[in-house]
């Protein structure tokens, strides 16, 4: 369409032209040259058929033409020309247009040809105009793109111009999806070679093989396209994508997939390659045999090869010394060879096994131990001791003991090895050569020797007699030759060592001939058979010892002054204070005492009296004083009194009056505060004088008595019976007293007396005429007494005499809707009610007007009794009374009230409902309504029935608890289950669980168990001491008790006898805390003894339970102790290890004892000590600046040496924690222990190397491990505090890690880290167990394993009987105690605790000392499996899924080393960054495979997967191809149309309207 409009648009520009110039001049001569299509747009691959026609102006003949042809032909290709028009033609020419005729840089070529008029005729001279020139074929090729053809003239006919249009090719998109061509190379060592395809390469031809060598990791495979616009869609190797050409090979067959897509991405042509990599040549070694004495000198090696031709050479090499094989061949796939290795030094010997062929080499190698030395023996210093006996000295001696023990052996190969000695079981005296000898485990055996002389270096040991007393025989003393004195001096004896024993006549003394009044000292000496002399004194006293002979006052009796006695005033007393006499056989005055008291009380009181010599000798007696009460209580009768009679036989006793009148009757006694007083009152006081006896007696009997009289007389008025108001009918005139009601009235008049009875004498003041109207009539008696008794009534003469008649409503109900209304008295009913009322009267006729009533304003809810009353002019009065009840409406009268009902969704109008539960809740709704409650609601709560109340024994720190079950049943709910507030582990003590549940309606129900963990009694660890020491038998609770006390009883046993222990107590008693004590004295003796043993052992405790540790042994020793020593360090107010560098001074304060009293003691300070920056030593005392220290540790010792026999040292250390600079501490309190960080400080006062504001330990045996609360544990009594490596971490916890101590165990990996950490407190030598909390199980294949020292390295722990592993598994996270029967001896797979027993001194204590402090940095490790390599491997099962969440892809992993090597027992994992990606847990298949699931999210995306492979040291990231998540599909809708994909423009009818208006312009244009 393009070269159409050029065309139309060339032609009539031309006709324009030819227009304008028509009427001027005549048109240029031309020849005209036009170039047609066959198709005119192409894509590489595609042809066209150019035609050229020719025509002159006028169609006119002309001379001829020379014609080009321009092309581009990096584009195009060119054919053979056809339809040639032959007249007079040149042959045709293609030239390179390097003049660039036609101005067109790209067109480099051009088709010449040329035509000439030959006949004169003219040309063409046959052909008709337009005539076609010529035809010919044109290719696209690869990297078309459109081009342009263009003709230029190289002559033309005279007088004529050549004009010709520019003819368009234009691009379409390309269909072609083939290679033109596929090479394949590769280069090994800088040479590069080609791979020979098989078949060779044609475009049509898709499947190919190739092959390289081994050494050819990769190939370079790089395909030509046919079209430069097609694309390599996909190129892959095994599924892999391929980048750059380079195709990376594995051993084997490698499918190459190479898929070319044609331009316009409808066709595609995929060519496979079946690259083929040989196997590397490789063999292998077979594991090497350790080089011994027995096979150095040919040491024999052996291995495989996987192909024939191999020459194998072996070398061994040890430092700068190396042996070589000669070579073997490889045959039947192996060789063997043999080196000689004699003149390799011991250690690791390195064995590399090298084969070649032509092309490749292989080489192999591995580590072997030479092992043909024995292990160093390393023995003490030689040591001299003590002869123990003639014998010698035994071997179990502390000093020979010490030196056995101080050999150590290590060996090249096995590191540290138990060491043998020849050593006899008593060493004579003299010198013995001790050799101790080591054996590795191939039997190499090494030795050395050391001395131990035996010296008698004691002398006799002297037993003076036990310090004496006699008596005086006179005033100069006493002989000697006394019997006393003589059995004194001769209880001497002595011991030696070597001699025996030595009688006491051998033993001389410097006793006087007289031993004087007071002290005297004697010497004993003795001298044995080394001349050493043994000396020892004792002092005999001869004192006064015959007390005063004294005699005691007669007893005596006194009276009683009080209730508190007779004061010692008393004369009789005083008399017998002082009426004691003594007598002295010495002094002729001595002194006399007494006890007698300032008071004497009531009673017998001994008195004793004492008569004390000058010597102190007292001579006591006694005599009683008896004070009694012989005084009779002071007794006051009442006044004689007058008291009314009650009636005729006097008044009883009872009355009121006399009641207080007797009880008036008071007593005191001299004695008794209080006394009982009696009287002989008679029942009834008759009428007249009673004379009354009031008695009163105290305590001792003594009695007094008093009278009074009580005299009762008539006082009472008579009691007249006559009524207020008398009316009678009369007249207005009056009546007469004679009138018979009047006469009938006063006869009935009446008048009764207490005493004298009926009166029969009643006056009256009455008239004899009554006027119309009232009169008052007074009426009298008088009783025999003269008592008068008056009464008046009021006689009225009244015309009327009857009542009036009063009628009223009956009661009347009325009801309403609400308990609490109320009905006004306005309402009709009640308006009604009153109105009913109504009176008449016999005279004054209707009286309603007068009623009156007591009527309420309004009625509330009930019964309210109205009284209604009139009266008539008379004064005759009525009343009547009648109920106005209030009811609440009730219209099926079941008791419910309609409102209720109504309210409540039930039937006022059906009864039965008042028994129905509508709530269900077991109450009916009548029950309901009259408790107050909602029917509707279900009020009642759960029935709970709880566990019994738990008491048991703590298990450790922490007890798991089984609580049991609770039930709970609900009327309406049924069976519920019950929750405890707290369900454990417990710390010991009591607490309340309080077991709760809800019902559905939210009704609720508690009851509280009470659990009572009872703490575990433990002793602290067994000791050494001396004759005269005091030891202390301490028991700790591992928590606080339920209850106070708790006892713990003690038995004592052991070898020692019962005289050379005194204990203070058979219990220990604690009352608070969980610390108790009790002591034991060891007796000093002169007696010279082996070594002896007491053994505490507890029995059961109340309130508490025995622990692991109920029995202590206390070992009595008479050689020489090691002394104590200690370090406290302090900065300021702060103690412990923990300082600052900005806050002060610090000081080292050195504590040392020494059970061995006489002891005297040498002190020095570590040479690091006098190092430290502004040191300054003061005896015992050490400080140092730390100002310039920074962040750091610095490290503390000291030793100190004793004088005694066989002399010890003890050295001790601390390590000091240096902050750079104090911690700023507020109120926060950091480790809840109720206490502010400030006010803890960060000093260390339990010295366990943490800082107290964040220690909330009190528990000297526990230290934290971790984070999470857990704690490690040894035993009760001792100290466990962090290591050194762990305290210089500074995370306040025992765990380390492997790199913290600065030396890796290569073969082992430590999957839970290590702990650090040191305990004390036991004797030295000793073994503590330690319980250790596990942050992962034990795994499979574990083994505890030690790191020693930076020399040492690692080794794996020692067992034997003083040394031990065992496992447990923790319950609700807290391990048993230490030395539990729950620990199973071992490393158990899935144990979550292990128990330590570690020896002071032993192999496991890195230290290596036997202080009474074991160090111990140790972990559990496993063997390391292998190191993987970013070679491994990861596979998809699927590059492409949808995110919908649910569809997934096999994740495939294969892990190598870098040999090449799979590895198991990997740590996998992966992540990917697409959003919601799910992986799971990688599951081993076996032969290094691991596989996982990956579940797609919701999200669209793509990404690799990223794999981590670990093992436990090392870890790699691996990633995948990408994996693209594609966003879900939508659906179609119903009515056609474009589907449009989410967040995409639908452009389609855009599009289409575009291509209907081209095409309606390119209609229109060729219309034109």
């Amino acid at each position: 369409m393009n070269r159409s409009l050029k065309l139309l648009s060339t032609r009539n520009w031309l006709l324009s032209v030819f227009m304008l110039f028509t009427a001027a001049n005549a048109a240029a001569q031309v020849q005209t040259v036009t170039g047609t299509l066959s198709v005119a747009e192409l894509s590489a691959g595609q042809d066209t058929t150019l035609t050229v026609t020719y025509q002159a102006t006028d169609d006119a003949k002309v001379t001829g033409l020379g014609l080009r042809l321009h092309y581009d032909s990096s584009v195009l290709e060119m054919g053979d020309y056809a339809d040639k028009l032959r007249e007079s033609a040149q042959p045709f020419q293609i030239k390179d247009d390097t003049s660039d005729f036609d101005g067109d840089a790209k067109t480099d070529k051009y088709f010449l040809t040329s035509w000439a008029d030959t006949s004169g005729d003219g040309w063409p001279y046959e052909a008709a105009q337009p005539t076609t020139l010529y035809t010919v074929p044109l290719t696209a090729i690869s990297g078309f793109n459109g081009s342009t053809l263009k003709f230029t003239a190289s002559s033309t006919a005279a007088g004529y111009t050549l004009e010709a249009a520019d003819v368009a090719i234009n691009k379409i998109p390309g269909t072609i999806s083939t290679l033109s061509d596929l090479t394949a190379s590769y280069t090994i060592s800088g040479t590069t070679s080609t791979v020979t395809l098989d078949p060779v390469f044609a475009s049509d031809v898709l499947s190919y093989t190739g092959s390289v060598a081994y050494p050819a990791s990769s190939v370079s495979l790089v395909p030509t396209l046919t079209d430069s616009f097609a694309a390599i869609s996909e190129y892959t190797v095994d599924g892999n994508a391929v980048t750059d050409n380079a195709v990376s090979l594995a051993v084997g067959s490698n499918a190459v997939s190479i898929t070319v897509t044609a331009e316009d991405g409808a066709g595609t042509t995929t060519y496979s390659v079946d690259m083929t990599r040989a196997e590397a040549m490789a063999i292998t070694l077979a594991a090497p045999s350790v080089i011994t004495i027995a096979n150095q000198a040919a040491y024999g090696l052996s291995g495989t090869c996987n192909t024939t031709g191999v020459s194998v050479v072996v070398e061994l090499t040890s430092g700068s010394t190396s042996a070589s094989s000669s070579a073997a061949a490889c045959n039947d796939g192996a060789w063997s060879a043999t080196a000689d290795a004699s003149g390799l030094t011991d250690g690791t010997v390195t064995v590399s096994a090298t084969g070649t062929t032509s092309l490749e080499t292989s080489s192999v190698s591995a580590s072997v131990n030479k092992d043909t030395t024995g292990p160093v023996v390393s023995v003490p210093a030689d040591i001299t001791v003590d002869a123990a006996s003639a014998d010698g000295t035994p071997s179990s001696n502390a000093a020979i003991a010490a030196f056995l023990q101080g050999a150590t052996a290590n060996d090249a190969t096995d590191g540290s090895v138990s060491v043998t000695n020849d050593a006899p079981s008593v060493f004579q005296i003299g010198a013995t050569t001790v050799t101790f000898s080591a054996s590795d485990v191939l039997g190499n055996v090494g030795s050395n020797s050391a001395v131990v002389t035996v010296d008698d270096q004691s002398p006799p040991v002297v037993t003076a007699p036990a310090a004496t007393t006699v008596a005086a025989t006179d005033a100069n003393g006493t002989a000697k030759t006394d019997a006393a004195i003589v059995a004194f001096l001769d209880s001497v004896s002595a011991l030696d060592n070597v001699d025996g024993a030595i009688s006491g006549s051998q033993i001389g003394n410097d006793a006087p001939d007289v031993f004087p009044i007071g002290e005297t000292t004697v010497t004993f000496s003795i001298m044995d058979t080394s001349s050493l002399e043994g000396t020892a004194t004792a002092v005999l006293t001869v004192a006064d010892q015959s007390a005063p002979v004294l005699s005691a006052p007669a007893a005596i009796t006194v009276s009683a002054t009080d209730a508190d006695g007779t004061a010692a005033t008393n004369s009789a007393i005083a008399a017998f204070l002082v009426g004691a006499s003594a007598t002295d056989n010495v002094d002729t005055e001595v002194t006399i005492t007494n006890d007698g008291l300032s008071v004497f009380p009531l009673g017998e009181t001994t008195v004793t009296f004492s008569a004390t010599d000058a010597a102190g000798n007292t001579g006591t007696a006694s005599a009683t004083v008896t004070v009694k009460d012989q005084t009779a209580p002071e007794l006051a009768a009442p006044a004689n009194a007058a008291v009314a009679a009650t009636d005729a036989d006097g008044t009883a006793a009872t009355d009121a009056a006399l009641v207080t009148w007797m009880a008036s009757a008071v007593a005191t006694d001299n004695v008794d505060s209080s006394v009982t007083i009696t009287n002989d009152a008679p029942i009834t006081f008759p009428l007249g004088a009673t004379v009354v006896t009031f008695t009163v007696t105290d305590a001792a009997g003594n009695t007094s008595t008093a009278t009074a009289t009580a005299t009762i007389t008539d006082t009472t008025a008579p009691v007249i019976d006559a009524p207020a108001t008398f009316v009678v009918l009369g007249t207005e005139a009056g009546l007469p007293a004679t009138e018979q009601a009047i006469v009938d009235f006063f006869a009935a008049v009446t008048a009764t007396d207490n005493v004298d009875g009926a009166l029969t004498s009643i006056t009256n003041d009455g008239p004899d005429f009554y006027a119309f109207g009232a009169t008052t009539v007074s009426f009298t008696a008088t009783d025999a007494a003269g008592n008068v008794g008056t009464a008046q009534t009021v006689v009225n003469v009244s015309l009327d005499i009857v009542d009036p008649e009063l009628t009223i409503s009956e009661s009347i109900s009325i009801n309403v809707d609400m308990p609490d209304s109320v009905v006004a008295s306005s309402d009709d009913v009640i308006v009604a009610f009153f109105a009913e009322a109504a009176a008449t009267d016999n005279k004054d006729g209707d009286l309603t007007a007068s009623i009156t009533n007591d009527g309420l304003d309004e009625y509330a809810v009930g019964d309210t009794l109205v009284t209604f009353s009139v009266s008539d002019a008379a004064g005759n009065t009525v009343t009547a009374s009648a109920t106005i009840s209030v009811v609440v409406l009730d219209t099926d009268g079941d008791g419910l009230p309609d409102f209720y009902e109504t309210a409540n969704g039930l039937d006022p109008d059906d009864a039965s409902d008042a028994s129905a539960d509508a709530d269900g809740d077991g109450i009916s709704n009548l029950d309901e309504y009259t408790g107050g409650t909602d029917p509707n609601k279900d009020e009642l709560p759960p029935e709970l029935t709880i566990p019994a109340d738990i008491s048991m024994a703590a298990t450790g720190r922490m007890t798991d608890v089984p609580l049991g079950d609770a039930s709970a049943v609900d009327n309406k709910d049924g069976a519920l289950t019950p929750t405890p507030s707290v369900t454990g582990p417990f710390k010991s003590g009591l607490f309340e669980v309080t077991w709760s549940i809800s019902d559905a309606a939210g009704n609720n129900s508690s009851a509280v168990q009470t659990v009572e963990i009872m703490p575990l009694a433990n002793l602290t660890p067994s000791s050494v001491t001396v004759e005269g020491a005091t030891v202390e038998i301490s028991v700790e609770l591992s928590g606080s008790a339920a209850a106070y006390p708790v006892t713990i009883p003690m038995t004592i046993g052991g070898t020692a006898s019962a005289g050379d222990f005194t204990a203070a107590a058979d219990s220990i008693v604690i009352s608070e805390g969980t610390k108790g004590m009790a002591t034991l004295t060891i007796t000093s003796d002169s007696e010279a003894e082996s070594e002896e043993t007491v053994v505490i052992t507890l029995g059961a405790p109340t309130n508490a339970a025995l622990g692991s540790v109920a029995e202590r042994t206390i070992t009595i020793v008479e050689e020489n102790v090691a002394p104590v020593l200690t370090l406290a360090v302090t900065q300021g107010g702060n103690t412990g290890r923990t300082v600052a560098a900005d806050a002060g001074t610090v000081t080292i304060t050195a504590s040392y004892s020494d059970l061995n009293a006489g002891d005297t003691h040498t002190f020095e300070w570590a040479a690091a000590v006098s190092e430290m920056p502004g040191a300054v030593i003061d005896g015992a005392v050490a400080t140092f600046d730390p100002s310039t220290l920074g962040d750091t540790v610095a490290s503390a010792g000291a030793s100190v040496t004793d004088s005694g026999i066989g002399s010890l040292s003890t050295a001790a250390s601390a390590t000091i924690k240096i902050l750079a600079a104090a911690p700023v501490l507020g109120d926060t309190d950091s480790d809840g222990d109720g206490v502010a960080d400030s006010a803890e400080g960060y000093g260390d006062s339990d010295n366990d190397g943490i800082p107290d504001y964040q220690d909330n330990i009190t528990e000297t045996y526990l230290a934290p491990v971790g984070d999470s609360g857990q704690v490690i544990q040894s035993d009760v009594g001792t100290t466990i505090a962090l290591g050194d490596t762990a305290l210089a971490g500074g995370n306040n916890e025992v765990g380390i890690d492997e790199s913290d101590v600065g030396t890796e165990d290569e073969d082992f990996i430590y999957p839970g880290g290590l702990v650090d950490f040191e305990v004390s407190g036991a004797q030295a030598g000793a073994s503590y167990n330690i319980v250790l909390p596990l942050s992962t199980a034990v795994p499979e294949d574990a083994v505890l394993r030690k790191f020693i020292d930076a020399n040492v390295g690692w080794q794996a722990f020692v067992e034997n009987a003083t040394n031990a592993v065992s496992s447990a598994t923790a319950a609700s996270g807290t391990c048993p105690e230490s030395g539990s029967a729950s620990y199973t001896a071992g490393l158990v797979l899935g144990a979550t605790c292990i128990q330590l027993m570690i020896e002071d001194g032993g192999p496991n204590d890195t230290d290596g000392a036997a202080d009474g402090t074991v160090t111990d940095p140790s972990g559990i490790a496993i063997p390391a499996i292998g190191t993987p390599s970013d070679n491994s491997e990861v596979t998809l099962s699927r590059e492409s899924i949808t995110a919908n969440g649910t569809d997934t892809v096999l994740v495939t992993v294969t892990a190598y080393d870098e040999k090449g090597d799979t590895l198991d027992k990997m740590l996998v994992s992966a992540s990917s960054a697409i959003p919601g990606v799910v992986v799971s847990d990688f599951a081993y298949q076996g032969d290094g495979v691991y596989t996982a699931e990956l579940t797609a999210g919701s999200v669209a995306g793509s990404g690799p997967v990223s794999v981590v492979i670990d093992n436990g040291k090392v870890s790699v990231v691996v990633n995948s191809n990408r994996l693209v998540v594609n966003a879900p599909v939508a659906a179609t809708s119903g009515g056609g149309g474009c589907t449009v994909g989410t967040g995409q423009t639908d452009l389609s009818l855009i599009l289409l309207m575009l291509a209907a208006l081209m095409l309606m312009a390119r209609r229109r244009l060729i219309k034109s």
